[in-house]
């Protein structure tokens, strides 16, 4: 089955440059063995004056991924959660290393034969939408993430917070980073969404499905999260990143 995706970025109405990246890369083997698609997808959030993370996360992502679709293609097993793992924890080593290496918020996923492969370290964020339900596959690791959902905080406080970015687990934060990783079957038409925390202030719990079944289940995948970015825009301001996988 071929991968469909969308995704889009701003910087932010209250920003000068856009501390947000996304990085989308998808092969195909069914010509010549009628196989699926696989699919590589990231968003990242970095924090401080200096985006220089940016392309060292990337690069050990690409490097450790390299060798994996390698294997996949010539039809060997691949674990790609350690995969994604290892390659979080490579990044995180040479951020350290990098004293002028501000840390940043990883979320990556690889969708192949209806399975979902999830790594995962700070405030960006996955969820999987199916007709019925959205369901939060990973949990943003803010500070006021951790206050509002122990009710220390109105959905209204933490909506009009000014540090609502202080992650408590990061890539390049620490030498002893904890990965989270997922693995799961994807139902058929579901529709997997990653994004950066300028998004999450879009949807109260009593709105999120809503929306999500407002865009992306009725406009063009690309056309949904161009709107979702643009709406994040106007009502948070900062910056936002929204990329979102589907099967065609």
């Amino acid at each position: 089955m071929r991968l469909n995706y969308g995704l889009a970025t701003r910087p932010g109405h209250l920003r000068d440059r856009n501390a947000d990246a996304l990085l989308a890369q998808v092969v195909s083997r069914r010509s010549d063995s009628g196989m699926d698609d696989l699919g590589l997808f990231v968003v990242m959030d970095t924090y401080g004056s200096e985006v220089n993370s940016i392309p060292i996360v990337t690069k050990c992502l690409l490097q450790h991924t390299a060798k994996a679709i390698t294997n996949w293609l010539c039809g060997q097993a691949v674990d790609w959660c350690a995969d994604l793992v290892a390659a979080f924890q490579d990044a995180n080593r040479c951020m350290l290393e990098d004293k002028d290496c501000p840390y940043i918020s990883l979320t990556a996923a690889v969708v192949t034969n209806q399975e979902l492969f999830v790594a995962h370290v700070g405030a960006t964020a996955l969820l999987v939408i199916e007709e019925s339900a959205v369901t939060q596959i990973t949990q943003p690791l803010r500070m006021c993430d951790t206050m509002l959902a122990m009710d220390l905080m109105t959905w209204d406080e933490f909506l009009k917070i000014t540090t609502s970015n202080y992650v408590v687990r990061g890539v390049g934060m620490s030498e002893d980073l904890e990965v989270d990783s997922f693995a799961l079957t994807l139902k058929p038409k579901s529709q997997v969404l990653l994004y950066s925390s300028g998004l999450a202030a879009l949807w109260s719990p009593t709105k999120r499905t809503e929306l999500l079944n407002a865009t992306l289940h009725t406009l063009p995948i690309q056309a949904a999260c161009e709107y979702l970015v643009r709406l994040a825009d106007e009502e948070y301001g900062r910056n936002v990143s929204a990329l979102a996988v589907e099967y065609a």
